[in-house]
């Protein structure tokens, strides 16, 4: 009977703390996006964070990229910081 409710017990909290980061990694990732390229970036991440594929791409359209060398430049430096 114990250890059915630790094992349940164990699950929820572990669920918790991936939804949190998700979450905090969610919130970091949508900041440095810009309008036009929202959609394909949520569901870029909805990809990376619920599908069993270890590398996938994002399919981004020709119209869709309109980020200057100078815009990319401060987003990585972004990312490179948050690591």
């Amino acid at each position: 009977m114990y250890t059915h409710t630790l094992c349940l017990l164990q699950t929820i909290c572990v669920s918790e703390m991936l939804c949190r980061a998700a979450k905090r990694l969610y919130k970091t990732y949508m900041q440095g996006v810009e309008a036009m390229s929202l959609s394909a970036a949520i569901s870029h991440f909805l990809n990376c964070l619920l599908s069993a594929c270890p590398t996938p791409h994002a399919a981004v359209a020709a119209d869709e990229v309109c980020v200057t060398r100078n815009q990319s430049l401060t987003q990585v430096a972004k990312l490179g910081s948050l690591l």
